[in-house]
């Protein structure tokens, strides 16, 4: 299959595929934490927010999954049951849900928001423009979550022993994140960057970004080094 009378590159494909399986992982991560949010007692609107989030990551995962398929690439095998998920730290659950909350929402969507608008201002495929708005969208809502669960979770009865169990939680996170996203600078193509893809070094710049704008600023406010 290809898209306007030209074949798609693997490298469209490989990415788009990824996109799948990672917002499929991200479908299961949104429900496995509403319900770690109804077993602590979180407020009804988290709770209901973490549900909304799991429905709309799944809606994710089909829209790549259509990406994918205008592009002509062939649909990514099972995701192994055990990256599905979330996993205990052996700790109180309330720190998992800290854990958790802040790495994906405080820190993943935060700078996925700048990401997804940075994909969709070089896209020139219409359904790749189509899907990507309809993500973007989502994701702003995502990263409000984030920081409203952090919120309500240190500003509760333990937040003072929460703030200490993440600020030894946050070293740990700031290397992830800057592992996944500070890519260097491999490049892309002209019909890659129309198809949505980033090169490494706009990664990398919006990473710097959001650590200056959101990361550093945030977890400032509440007394915490990034």
């Amino acid at each position: 299959m290809s898209w306007g009378g030209g074949a798609v590159s693997p490298e469209v494909h490989a990415e788009w595929a990824r996109r799948v399986v990672a917002e499929y992982r991200s479908a299961a991560a949104a429900q496995e934490l509403a319900l770690w949010l109804l077993q602590v007692g979180a407020s009804p609107d988290l709770v209901r927010v973490a549900q909304r989030t799991a429905g709309e990551e799944l809606d994710h995962a089909e829209l790549s999954a259509e990406v994918l398929a205008a592009a002509g690439g062939m649909p990514p095998g099972p995701v192994h049951r055990a990256t599905l998920a979330l996993g205990r730290s052996g700790g109180p659950l309330e720190h998992d849900v800290l854990r958790v909350g802040v790495e994906l929402y405080c820190v993943g969507e935060t700078v996925a928001v700048p990401l997804f608008r940075r994909m969709l201002e070089g896209a020139t495929v219409p359904i790749v423009r189509r899907v990507l708005t309809r993500i973007l969208a989502d994701e702003a809502r995502h990263r409000r979550f984030g920081w409203e669960l952090l919120t309500a979770l240190l500003g509760g009865p333990d937040g003072a022993e929460l703030r200490g169990v993440l600020a030894a939680a946050l070293p740990g996170i700031r290397a992830r994140v800057e592992a996944a996203y500070g890519g260097g600078s491999a490049p892309v193509t002209a019909e890659a960057r129309g198809w949505g893809l980033l090169s490494g070094a706009a990664y990398e710049e919006e990473l710097r970004r959001t650590t200056q704008r959101w990361y550093r600023p945030r977890f400032g406010a509440e007394g915490l080094g990034w």
